[in-house]
């Protein structure tokens, strides 16, 4: 690959997830900024539902794509405290992600 190049797939390869302690999430993944919350679905699982996708509801945003505006993405908790990231729907690669927890910012 070549200078830009480089930049752009590494944009669209990115995936940073912030959880807060209210379950709502910011997600950045393929270049395209999501929020939306967690749902548990067993211990140390969790559905994240996207409620926007770029400030548009989600329904909107999925509907002009003809995707599923209910889709979710699997996240499971290690025991080391990172995550797996998984988007069956994903358009990119739907194989699961490692995400790395990064150390919590001091009040």
């Amino acid at each position: 690959m070549h200078g830009s190049d480089t930049v752009v797939y590494d944009q669209l390869m990115k995936v940073d997830l912030a959880i807060s302690m209210d379950g709502k999430a910011r997600l950045y993944d393929g270049g395209i900024p999501k929020e939306g919350h967690l749902e548990s679905i067993g211990p140390d699982k969790f559905s994240l539902v996207i409620d926007a996708v770029m400030n548009l509801p989600a329904e909107r945003a999925y509907g002009i794509k003809g995707q599923d505006p209910n889709r979710r993405i699997e996240i499971k908790l290690l025991e080391n405290g990172d995550l797996t990231f998984v988007d069956p729907n994903s358009s990119f690669d739907p194989t699961p992600v490692l995400l790395k927890r990064e150390t919590q910012p001091t009040p």
